[in-house]
């Protein structure tokens, strides 16, 4: 049963206008009833499975997430669309540690140029329901990559009309609603590429997907007090009516996030603080772009789930100073989770990740690095164990232990190195050159050092070299 809740007309007084887009704060109020899960529609049989959500029905990955935090919602009415763009990384996309919460990162490397979705969930308000229907359609629209917001409207590449969805109470009321959509077995999943196209060519705001969303029901006017609620940005959640100020606790909420127990409601990779609004729109310029003047931020409750494929061979170990590991010695503690020390040029520290499969019998095992210095000669380091609290290693933290192997010895190439490289021996065939054969279900730690050209706070002079944390592998035959 739906519970109906009174709507306040009240607008928190905000920030100013952010630069280039105009500001539609008069669409702007705040949530007032509690936001509620209807559950999962699944577009395939046009039925509903009530107070789950997809993930508990069909475990995707969540591959996209902004869903932090619930405090205001935007009106909108029938025709109105508004298109807004965010980021799903490619294996080519970078590390970036958070300005703001040590130890996590707000973007990072994804695991496939492309992504197939099978579902998604957004949240809304509305106060339909006075004087007719208090059911609403909604049109939902997805495309690999949307970044001219001022000029042109998002060109759609899939569209998902969503009928019957819930609205206000019978006296228009405001209720608030999340809803899952399930795509699959209804030929409407999609694919979205990572980074626009596939690969990262930079900046992050210019390597994003685009959606669109907007009523397809004529009783959604700006009168019933319908859209969607604002969600992404952790600097001003709290809620309009209680001052308080919750923020939220960090990045970007996806498989991606690390580490994986502290993942927070999401706060979206990469996204940007302004909308084109289109269609059917009323607003002081008519189609073009609009933000909320900087605070709340112009963003909006989305998340995308699939089975992204891409389980990570490396099990990441040994974060300084994190969970019983010492921490970093030069006066360089690192800022990113999954990470080195800090290095003087990345106060995150070089990182270390893995991709292909390590198995004895099709070995196709891969290392790369990310942030370390420019042109750093590197070696990738082999060990038989682990050691937990780690131990001081020239201005970085090691936690690989027992037989210790160098399987290669290269140059980096604007501070990352992949190996092997073509030509080289698998991972499995140079261990086993170096005395260490593999047996079926052997388990081996890795990390990789470097050179520094300068050596940091408290370390003497011969600490010329810094290492990434560690990584285990387990060996499949």
């Amino acid at each position: 049963m739906f519970r109906s809740f009174a709507v306040p007309l009240v607008v928190a007084a905000l920030a100013a206008d952010a630069p280039g887009q105009t500001n539609v704060r008069q669409r702007l109020l705040p949530v007032t009833a509690p936001v509620r899960h209807a559950g999962t529609f699944h577009v395939a049989t046009g039925t509903w499975t009530r107070k789950s959500s997809l993930a508990n029905l069909v475990g995707p990955d969540v591959i996209y997430n902004n869903t932090c935090a619930a405090a205001y919602f935007s009106r909108q009415q029938f025709r109105e669309k508004w298109q807004h763009r965010s980021c799903l990384p490619s294996p080519t996309h970078p590390t970036v540690p958070s300005a703001y919460y040590p130890q996590r990162n707000d973007e990072a490397p994804g695991c496939a140029t492309s992504y197939t979705i099978d579902g998604f969930e957004f949240a809304y308000c509305s106060s339909t329901g006075t004087g007719g229907p208090n059911h609403i359609d909604y049109l939902f629209e997805f495309t690999d990559s949307y970044t001219n917001c001022a000029d042109l409207d998002m060109t759609a590449t899939t569209s998902i009309l969503l009928t019957g969805l819930p609205g206000g109470t019978p006296t228009g009321s405001q209720c608030c609603w999340i809803i899952d959509v399930d795509l699959a077995g209804s030929g409407q999943s999609f694919v979205l590429q990572g980074d626009g196209d596939g690969t990262y060519s930079g900046p992050s705001t210019n390597e994003q997907f685009g959606w669109s969303f907007g009523p397809a029901s004529a009783n959604v006017t700006l009168a019933t007090f319908t859209g969607p609620i604002i969600s992404g940005d952790f600097t001003w959640t709290g809620g309009s009516t209680t001052g308080v100020l919750t923020p939220c606790t960090g990045t970007d909420g996806t498989l991606w996030d690390a580490p994986v127990s502290l993942i927070e409601e999401g706060t979206g990779m990469a996204s940007n603080d302004f909308f084109r609004a289109t269609g059917n729109a009323s607003l002081p310029n008519g189609p073009g772009c609009y933000s909320y003047g900087g605070n709340p931020h112009a963003d909006f409750w989305l998340k995308l789930f699939g089975d992204a494929g891409c389980a990570d061979p490396m099990t990441s170990l040994c974060t300084p100073g994190v969970a019983g590991v010492i921490p970093c010695p030069c006066q360089n503690a690192n800022s990113a989770y999954d990470s080195g020390c800090g290095n003087g040029l990345f106060d995150g520290g070089a990182s270390l990740s893995a991709s292909g499969t390590p198995s004895l019998s099709a070995d196709t095992l891969q290392f790369t690095t990310q942030r370390e210095w420019p042109h750093a000669m590197s070696v990738l380091a082999q060990g038989t164990s682990v050691i937990p609290g780690g131990v001081v290693y020239g201005q970085g933290v090691r936690c690989v232990g027992g037989s210790l192997v160098r399987l290669y010895a290269v140059d980096a190439v604007g501070g990352s190195i992949v190996v092997p490289r073509p030509g080289d021996p698998s991972v499995s065939a140079r261990s086993a050159q170096r005395g260490d054969t593999i047996p079926p279900g052997g388990v081996r730690f890795y990390l990789v050092y470097y050179r520094t050209p300068q050596v940091q706070g408290g370390c003497p002079p011969t600490s010329t070299f810094n290492c990434t944390q560690t990584g285990s592998i387990v060996w499949a035959p």
